[in-house]
């Protein structure tokens, strides 16, 4: 079995340019053969509140300007000086929140669900939700993501994906990825994820 566990961090009020930029964590879980957990990935990112963003007419640059970890040039991917879509992007649905996954380790033995878990993750927030991709991070192909439903953000390093879209995967796997039932995992393997871990992203 392999399971995906989600961790937000929120503050209770908007009083702040940081408060409408959520960060979310995301563990991979496997077992061992006794049944133990152990996490065998990590996938950090930010939610970029759009909906209260504009509920409370609250610049989105401003709030993406104040951030540090990238969310500039996630705007200017992303946004026109109107704060729309680029056209090339557009998904011409409603879009409430913005799932940025910037930095990953995944156990070499989860290759074979590397794209279950990622299409895991973004589904969990839901159909109104886009999410945002650096090249690279998930250890996918663009092949890869592009089966997902991910489509390159042109003179970019991102990729762009809006859940409302069924992708080639939800048509292929409609009910997610089958985990191989001798699939397990050692004790020891989360070592390799603390290891590989890079605070440095």
């Amino acid at each position: 079995m392999i399971r995906v566990e989600c961790k937000f961090a929120a503050s209770i009020g908007r009083f702040e340019l940081e408060d409408y930029v959520r960060p979310v964590e995301f563990s991979v879980l496997g077992y061992t053969v006794d049944g133990d957990e152990v996490v065998m990935g990590r996938i950090v990112g930010d939610q970029l509140r759009l909906i209260e963003a504009e509920i409370d007419e609250i610049s989105l640059f401003d709030i993406c300007d104040n951030d540090s970890g990238g969310m500039t040039d996630l705007f200017t991917a992303l946004f026109d000086e109107n704060y729309n879509f680029h056209e090339e992007i557009d998904p011409k649905m409603e879009t409430d929140y913005i799932l940025f996954l910037w930095n990953a380790a995944l156990h070499p033995s989860l290759a074979p669900y590397f794209s279950g878990i990622v299409e895991t993750i973004s589904d969990m927030l839901g159909k109104h939700s886009a999410v945002v991709v650096r090249r690279g991070v998930c250890q996918l192909t663009d092949r890869q993501l592009a089966d997902l439903g991910f489509g390159r953000i042109a003179g970019t390093e991102f990729l762009f994906r809006h859940m409302g879209m069924l992708s080639p995967y939800n048509k292929m796997y409609p009910q997610g990825d089958l985990v191989d039932s001798d699939y397990a995992v050692d004790a020891d393997d989360g070592q390799w994820v603390l290891e590989n871990w890079d605070d440095e992203v």
